[in-house]
Protein backbone atom coordinates (compact mmCIF):
# COMPACT_ATOMS: atom_id res chain seq x y z
CA UNK A 1 0.00 0.00 0.00
CA UNK A 2 1.18 3.46 -0.79
CA UNK A 3 1.44 6.20 1.81
CA UNK A 4 -1.52 8.01 0.22
CA UNK A 5 -3.79 4.94 0.49
CA UNK A 6 -2.83 4.44 4.14
CA UNK A 7 -3.73 8.07 4.92
CA UNK A 8 -7.12 7.72 3.16
CA UNK A 9 -7.91 4.52 5.05
CA UNK A 10 -6.91 6.11 8.37
CA UNK A 11 -9.07 9.15 7.64
CA UNK A 12 -12.08 6.97 6.74
CA UNK A 13 -11.71 4.86 9.88
CA UNK A 14 -11.44 7.99 12.04
CA UNK A 15 -14.54 9.47 10.39
CA UNK A 16 -16.49 6.22 10.93
CA UNK A 17 -15.48 6.09 14.61
CA UNK A 18 -16.49 9.73 15.09
CA UNK A 19 -19.87 9.14 13.41
CA UNK A 20 -20.56 6.06 15.57
CA UNK A 21 -19.61 7.99 18.70
CA UNK A 22 -21.96 10.84 17.82
CA UNK A 23 -24.80 8.41 17.11
CA UNK A 24 -24.23 6.65 20.42
CA UNK A 25 -24.26 9.95 22.31
CA UNK A 26 -27.44 11.09 20.56
CA UNK A 27 -29.16 7.75 21.22
CA UNK A 28 -28.26 7.78 24.92
CA UNK A 29 -29.42 11.40 25.29
CA UNK A 30 -32.72 10.53 23.61
CA UNK A 31 -33.17 7.48 25.81
CA UNK A 32 -32.39 9.51 28.93
CA UNK A 33 -34.90 12.21 28.00
CA UNK A 34 -37.73 9.70 27.51
CA UNK A 35 -40.65 10.21 25.19
CA UNK A 36 -40.99 13.51 23.34
CA UNK A 37 -44.49 14.91 22.82
CA UNK A 38 -45.27 17.61 20.31
CA UNK A 39 -47.29 20.62 21.35
CA UNK A 40 -48.33 23.75 19.46
CA UNK A 41 -49.47 27.22 20.39
CA UNK A 42 -52.57 28.14 18.39
CA UNK A 43 -53.23 31.85 18.48
CA UNK A 44 -56.95 32.38 18.51
CA UNK A 45 -57.07 36.17 18.41
CA UNK A 46 -55.08 39.30 19.09
CA UNK A 47 -56.34 42.83 19.53
CA UNK A 48 -54.53 46.15 19.32
CA UNK A 49 -55.20 49.35 21.20
CA UNK A 50 -53.69 52.59 20.00
CA UNK A 51 -53.53 55.73 22.11
CA UNK A 52 -51.63 58.98 21.49
CA UNK A 53 -48.47 57.89 23.36
CA UNK A 54 -49.15 54.23 24.05
CA UNK A 55 -49.65 50.95 22.23
CA UNK A 56 -51.34 47.90 23.73
CA UNK A 57 -51.64 44.34 22.46
CA UNK A 58 -53.63 41.43 23.88
CA UNK A 59 -53.08 37.86 22.70
CA UNK A 60 -55.35 34.93 23.48
CA UNK A 61 -54.40 31.42 22.44
CA UNK A 62 -54.38 27.78 23.39
CA UNK A 63 -51.70 25.13 23.74
CA UNK A 64 -52.67 22.03 21.78
CA UNK A 65 -51.20 18.57 22.33
CA UNK A 66 -52.42 14.99 22.32
CA UNK A 67 -51.15 14.67 25.92
CA UNK A 68 -53.36 16.59 28.39
CA UNK A 69 -50.46 17.06 30.83
CA UNK A 70 -48.74 19.22 28.23
CA UNK A 71 -51.51 21.84 28.54
CA UNK A 72 -51.32 22.62 32.25
CA UNK A 73 -48.94 25.21 33.82
CA UNK A 74 -46.79 25.87 30.75
CA UNK A 75 -44.71 29.06 30.92
CA UNK A 76 -45.67 31.39 28.06
CA UNK A 77 -43.94 34.70 27.26
CA UNK A 78 -44.83 37.62 25.00
CA UNK A 79 -42.11 39.68 23.29
CA UNK A 80 -42.38 42.79 21.14
CA UNK A 81 -39.86 43.15 18.36
CA UNK A 82 -38.94 46.37 16.57
CA UNK A 83 -35.91 46.23 14.28
CA UNK A 84 -33.21 44.21 16.01
CA UNK A 85 -34.51 44.98 19.51
CA UNK A 86 -36.71 42.52 21.39
CA UNK A 87 -38.40 43.35 24.67
CA UNK A 88 -40.19 41.09 27.13
CA UNK A 89 -43.75 42.35 27.72
CA UNK A 90 -45.60 39.64 29.64
CA UNK A 91 -45.18 36.18 31.17
CA UNK A 92 -47.94 33.84 32.25
CA UNK A 93 -48.77 30.18 32.90
CA UNK A 94 -51.36 28.28 30.92
CA UNK A 95 -54.60 27.11 32.50
CA UNK A 96 -55.63 23.49 33.00
CA UNK A 97 -57.04 23.25 29.45
CA UNK A 98 -54.11 25.16 27.87
CA UNK A 99 -55.71 28.60 27.51
CA UNK A 100 -53.35 31.58 27.63
CA UNK A 101 -53.99 35.33 27.72
CA UNK A 102 -51.09 37.80 27.48
CA UNK A 103 -51.04 41.58 27.27
CA UNK A 104 -48.22 44.01 26.58
CA UNK A 105 -47.79 47.75 26.37
CA UNK A 106 -45.22 49.86 24.57
CA UNK A 107 -44.64 53.49 23.61
CA UNK A 108 -44.55 52.65 19.91
CA UNK A 109 -46.11 49.96 17.73
CA UNK A 110 -43.76 46.96 17.22
CA UNK A 111 -43.13 45.38 13.83
CA UNK A 112 -44.02 41.94 15.19
CA UNK A 113 -44.78 40.08 18.36
CA UNK A 114 -43.44 36.72 19.48
CA UNK A 115 -45.18 34.21 21.74
CA UNK A 116 -42.97 31.48 23.22
CA UNK A 117 -44.16 28.37 25.04
CA UNK A 118 -41.53 26.78 27.28
CA UNK A 119 -40.58 23.13 27.39
CA UNK A 120 -42.12 20.99 30.13
CA UNK A 121 -41.02 17.64 31.56
CA UNK A 122 -42.94 15.22 33.74
CA UNK A 123 -42.50 11.65 34.98
CA UNK A 124 -45.03 8.87 34.70
CA UNK A 125 -44.40 5.29 35.80
CA UNK A 126 -40.65 5.83 35.83
CA UNK A 127 -40.50 7.24 32.31
CA UNK A 128 -39.73 10.88 31.55
CA UNK A 129 -41.93 12.73 29.07
CA UNK A 130 -40.94 16.00 27.40
CA UNK A 131 -43.46 18.46 25.96
CA UNK A 132 -41.73 20.41 23.20
CA UNK A 133 -41.47 24.15 23.25
CA UNK A 134 -43.07 26.26 20.52
CA UNK A 135 -42.78 29.77 19.15
CA UNK A 136 -45.09 31.85 17.02
CA UNK A 137 -43.97 35.05 15.32
CA UNK A 138 -46.67 37.39 13.97
CA UNK A 139 -45.77 40.31 11.72
CA UNK A 140 -48.13 43.22 12.27
CA UNK A 141 -49.45 45.06 9.25
CA UNK A 142 -48.38 48.70 8.94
Amino acid sequence: MSQENVERTTTRVAAAVAACTLLAIAASAHAASGKVITSRFDRAVYSERLAPHSYGLSVFGRIRSREPRCHHKRKVTLYFRRGDKRGLRDTDRSSRNGAVWLAGHSRSRPERFIVKVGKKRFDRHGQTFTCWSDREVVRLRP
